[in-house]
């Protein structure tokens, strides 16, 4: 006998690959989720609603008036440069 063929119906399959992600822990992630969760237990009520856009109206309204305080310091200073520069 010369070379034997095989016949074969099926194809055989290979030994499986096993394929494992890495799983990272980032402690900073997981306290960033654990306030979101929290702040949105707290807001879930109509006071917490009411507190929320209380501290938003409080932000908005400290960055206008540092934006006021910005602009008469430099008043002052270009006063200042106008008296004391002659």
């Amino acid at each position: 006998m010369r070379g034997t063929m095989k016949l074969t119906f099926f194809k055989s399959q290979g030994p499986k690959q096993f394929h494992i992600k890495p799983r990272y822990y980032d402690p900073e992630k997981e306290a960033r989720e654990q306030r979101k969760w929290e702040r949105e237990q707290r807001l879930s009520g109509s006071q917490g609603l009411r507190e929320e856009m209380e501290r938003k109206w409080h932000r908005k309204r400290r960055k206008k008036s540092m934006g006021v305080t910005l602009v008469y310091l430099v008043l002052i200073v270009l006063l200042l440069m106008i008296i004391f520069g002659s």
